[in-house]
Parts: C-alpha cells; structure tokens; sequence
C-alpha cells in the first residue's frame, strides 16, 4: 500500500521521499528481487532512503520535518505504512487461544479454542500449505475464503479450510510485481535447503509486436526438487504466472511437475517457451536434472 500511495503523490506531481528502515522495498522479495521494484522507483523519481530508521514526526501546527537515525529531512506531509497486526483484544477477553503468530489458533473448519466461536480473516492463523505449520496470511482473498468456510459452519453446514500459500500481487508504476510462497530466507529458516534460479526473458516471441520483459525467481527444495515459492516482476502476464505457481505451491508440485505443465501458447499472449518454463528448465539443471 505504501508504494501504491508513492505511485500516486508522483503522478499529481509531488516529490516523493521514501525511508524504509530494511535494506529494501517490500520485504516479502527476496533482495535481488526488491532491487527491480527500487530500480523502478529511482527511474520515476522517488528518492529511496534504505535501511533508515524514522525516529521522529516534528512540527508545531503542521509537519515540518522528519527526523531519522541518519539525519533531518523538511516534509509537507507524511504517510506510515509500516505494515499490518492481528487485533486479538476481543479474543483474547473471551479467553480464545492465541497462536505463536500472535493470530488466533483455529481449526480447519475456523472454530477456534472457545466452543461455538470462530475466526477468520486477518485476525485468524492457517496453515501454511508450503511449511505445514500455522502462518498468518492478512491477504483479501484468503480472509474472504476463510469467512466463507467459517459461516458455512456457524450456519451447521460443513466445509474446511485447507489452507494458503500467501499469494499477492501489486503494481509499482510500469512494473507488475508478485510473489507466492517462500522466499529464501525463509525457506532455509524453515529447515529447507533451498535452492533458487532468476531468468529474464519476454512475455511475447521476438516477431511479434508489443510484449515486455520478465523475470522470473524460483526457489526449489534442492534435496526433492518440490517447488518452495516464486516471484514474478514484469510489465505485463504476472499476474497469470504467479498464480500458476501458486497452484502447484498448494498441491506440493515440483520443478519438473512446473516445467512439464501444459501451458497455452499463442504470440500475443506468450512465446512457445513461457517463462515459467524456462525458469523451470534452468532450476532442473540446478539440481541435476536434465538440462
């Protein structure tokens, strides 16, 4: 949302400043990923201020000035967006357990530790379909699936909850941006070895007009080969690929199973060669497949 409020003061003509106390934009990237985002950021202007604290707001009527960790800078106005937090004060009052994500502990069917109470949305735990364990995913569409299983059964009907991969997907200027999945670092953190390839290739064949180009990051499993997460930054078909990943996150697909997938072709949509495909291609001979 941040860079969404950044996309938008640039286009009515505002300087914009960014200050991300992290050493970059949009934590949920791995690095060399989030480095394509701040490229596109830098070419329209933004002026980025990595792994720089905010300490202060100052100002007497009005905001005059942001103080950090590094130095003052003189502002008009300031935006947080530091990010998102279970609200659990209901919950907790009623006595429902809470999980170690600070979400509240649910079952599949959304009941939660107190008889005849349930969970879901934003404030709720799932289970991560990647890792197994329980994950806090505060994305629209999963909290709308989780409402829908949770009414379902409040109502006495029954339905389950299987679960999420944390899918999402945003535009920063030209650029479509994605990710599903792990990233890297947490993938090692969760016990994997993982084992990651980055292609960049067009999202049309040569000869035909129009099309962008698009990188393409896989991280794999290095001892089974399963498929651990993906990110997709591009000017166009991101959306579409990420989601094709997603799938196969959820069903525990590997590389192979990625790479063998039958994709459609058609030059004004994409080369013969998807780049998922190629990705995958890439990634088997990272781990010894055939290349």
């Amino acid at each position: 949302i941040g860079l969404e409020v950044v996309e938008n003061l640039k286009r009515i003509g505002k300087g914009v400043v960014v200050f991300e106390i992290l050493p970059h934009v949009m934590p949920t990237l791995d690095p060399d990923v989030a480095a394509l985002v701040e490229g596109e950021l830098t070419r329209n202007g933004v002026e980025l201020h990595l792994g720089e604290g905010v300490r202060e707001i100052a100002g007497a009527a009005r905001v005059e000035k942001l103080v950090t960790d590094k130095g003052e800078y003189e502002a008009d106005a300031v935006f947080v967006a530091t990010g998102v937090a279970p609200e659990t004060l209901l919950a907790k009052q009623l006595g429902v357990k809470i999980g170690y994500t600070g979400a509240v502990q649910v079952n599949k069917r959304m009941e939660t530790s107190v008889e005849n109470v349930y969970a879901a949305g934003d404030v709720a735990e799932a289970i991560n379909l990647v890792t197994g364990k329980p994950d806090w995913f505060p994305l629209a569409p999963i909290a709308n699936k989780m409402g829908y299983v949770a009414g379902a059964n409040a109502a006495g009907l029954s339905a389950e909850f299987p679960g999420a991969v944390g899918t999402a997907v945003t535009k920063v200027f030209n650029l479509e941006v994605a990710r599903t999945g792990l990233t890297e670092e947490r993938a090692r953190k969760e016990g994997f070895e993982p084992v990651s390839v980055k292609v960049e290739t067009a999202t049309r064949p040569g000869y035909y007009p129009g099309g962008s180009r698009i990188t393409v990051k896989l991280i794999a499993d290095r001892k089974s080969g399963r498929l651990l997460g993906g990110q997709v930054v591009g000017g166009e078909g991101v959306l579409a690929r990420v989601n094709t990943l997603a799938t196969l996150l959820a069903k525990g697909g590997t590389v192979e199973d990625l790479f063998f997938a039958d994709l459609a072709y058609a030059p004004p949509f994409a080369p013969v060669w998807d780049p998922l495909v190629v990705a995958a291609r890439v990634m088997m001979r990272e781990l010894g497949g055939v290349e």
